[in-house]
């Protein structure tokens, strides 16, 4: 029978069991069962071969140019101990037995795309400890020589047949006004909590945690219990006294937060000006970066916050940049597909490795290929691609080939850019000399792109021109009969209103009947966009009232 207080909610249960099923075949199909992907901690991290005593550690980190183990065991050296990197993105190093001793302090030197390095916490770290005089957080090698002995190793959590829930958090969980540890919590606050009759304590924050005051919901290291209640071994102390009490333990985890969950929030806001309007949604174009770094859950909630909050009945057309062809994974891409997305973009810029190099992307042609090929399979039949004339190591055969390329491989649109260089632009940010094409080297390549794309069936369909661009020539986006993107000529027109989210959106309000045209400017920057989200929210007030003064 169906509940009647669920009804109305039926789609968004509906959409979280579409993407809890898609998770679930995707951990079956790369682990074998849920139980082995929870094993990740064998394979990441610190882990000691059971024979040899050799340690091995990895991480995961596909987008870095270098990474090195630093610690006390090499006086924090950022040269002597890099890390090798797999197909996979997989960063890997092997240390002898003797190479690391509990106690000892590790970080992780990783050198970003952006040419930067960083020092920072080892991401599957089960120790970390905080400086008492510089505040500085590094993870601990924990290998202590007489392991925790458990007690209660009888313990059946499967008695627990229906929970009666203790809700605690350690360091508040005292008497007095301090932090407390978690000894103190299994010797004096268990017992109590044994008195009342519950069969199950729920124990907060637990995750280590750079800020005290935010509850434990500001977690920074997600395998490392908090330093500040004591160590590991008192946490299991804890736990072998709940068991012994016939207590089961479950632990808060709190998982990453969808950086700038801001987004959803103005999805939000902004969904409801729509409906009070009566503005029909035309086209959703999902981009202005790639959207394919965040996670397969984050894309997601943003799918589902906009199918939750907006009228798609009259959508005419879906657009997902995936951008970047190493963050296109079959995962994001059933989560976009299950979203109703019709067109996506993989854009290699070139097929030339040397020349992806000299620009800073890390992916090679090979993987535009597989990307492409991984979007056919997944049953996407409009694909764009994207390319730019002029860029350093290109000449005039090379970009010949990538046009080609995208040819050979019948992507539905092509546009074609004209290099510009922005301030902020890496090329520009290394403050590296390019030998960067003259006029008409770029010209000729514009001239070829046009003339072999009319002459394979594409039409241009949409032109506008950048500042600071090559030669002063122009983007063109081609596309065989029938595969346009809406939005992009929406976006040259001044005929539509656009509703613009996220940092460094600008909203674009066209009045129907006055047509007077109004843009609303989101903050760019994404700290500024955090820090100052209320007054961007006040700032899209003004579109209802435009539309009262214009319409």
């Amino acid at each position: 029978m169906a509940d009647g207080w669920l009804q109305p909610y039926s789609r968004q249960i509906r959409d979280r069991q579409r993407l809890f099923d898609l998770k679930m075949k995707r951990i079956n199909q790369r682990a074998g069962s849920l139980e082995e992907y929870a094993h990740g901690y064998r394979y990441y991290g610190f882990n000691r071969d059971a024979e040899t005593g050799a340690w091995t550690y990895r991480e995961w980190a596909p987008a870095a140019r270098r990474v090195s183990l630093i610690g006390d065991f090499n006086g924090w050296n950022r040269e002597s101990h890099p890390l090798e990197r797999n197909e996979r993105g997989v960063w890997e190093i092997t240390l002898p037995p003797d190479a690391l001793a509990h106690g000892q302090k590790v970080k992780v030197h990783v050198v970003g795309a952006d040419g930067t390095g960083r020092d920072r916490i080892p991401a599957w770290i089960t120790r970390t400890v905080q400086d008492p005089t510089t505040y500085d957080f590094a993870g601990e090698i924990w290998m202590p020589e007489r392991p925790y002995e458990w007690r209660n190793n009888g313990f059946d959590p499967s008695r627990v047949e229906v929970p009666f829930v203790y809700e605690a958090h350690v360091g508040m969980g005292g008497e007095e006004g301090r932090v407390h540890t978690y000894r103190e919590f299994a010797d004096e606050v268990l017992p109590r909590i044994s008195r009342l009759g519950y069969n199950t304590v729920q124990l907060m924050a637990v995750q280590e945690h750079p800020y005290y005051g935010s509850f434990g919901y500001h977690v920074s290291s997600f395998f490392a219990p908090s330093s500040r209640f004591g160590e590991p071994e008192d946490l299991k102390y804890l736990i072998d006294q709940a068991h012994g009490l016939g207590i089961a333990v479950l632990l808060d985890v709190v998982m990453p937060e969808l950086s700038g969950i801001q987004v959803l929030r103005e999805l939000e806001e902004t969904a409801k000006y729509a409906k009070e309007l009566g503005l029909e949604l035309a086209t959703v174009y999902f981009g202005g970066g790639t959207p394919t770094t965040l996670s397969a859950q984050d894309l997601g909630r943003i799918f589902s916050t906009i199918e939750q909050n907006f009228d798609l009945s009259h959508l005419m057309e879906y657009t997902v940049e995936a951008g970047r062809p190493d963050t296109v994974t079959r995962e994001r891409l059933e989560v976009i597909q299950a979203a109703g997305v019709q067109r996506i973009s993989i854009n290699p810029q070139s097929f030339n490795d040397k020349v992806l190099e000299a620009i800073g992307r890390r992916h090679t042609a090979q993987q535009t290929l597989d990307a492409f090929a991984l979007a056919r399979d997944c049953g996407f039949d409009h694909i764009n691609m994207d390319f730019i004339a002029g860029l350093p190591e290109d000449d005039l055969p090379s970009f010949q080939r990538s046009i080609q390329t995208a040819l050979d491989l019948q992507a539905e649109s092509i546009t074609v850019h004209t290099l510009a260089l922005k301030t902020s632009a890496y090329m520009v940010t290394r403050e590296q000399t390019f030998d960067l094409k003259d006029r008409l080297t770029v010209s000729n390549m514009v001239d070829y792109a046009g003339q072999t794309l009319h002459g394979a069936g594409y039409y241009p369909y949409y032109m506008y021109r950048q500042s600071k661009s090559l030669g002063n020539l122009e983007n063109v986006g081609w596309c065989k009969p029938g595969y346009d993107c809406l939005y992009n000529v929406y976006m040259m027109d001044e005929t539509h209103t656009v509703l613009a989210v996220g940092a460094g959106a600008v909203t674009k309000l066209r009045g129907q009947n006055s047509g007077m045209i109004e843009r609303i400017y989101n903050y760019k920057y994404p700290y500024e966009y955090i820090r100052d989200f209320d007054t961007l929210l006040e700032r899209k007030k003004r579109i209802p009232g435009f539309y009262a003064e214009y319409d």
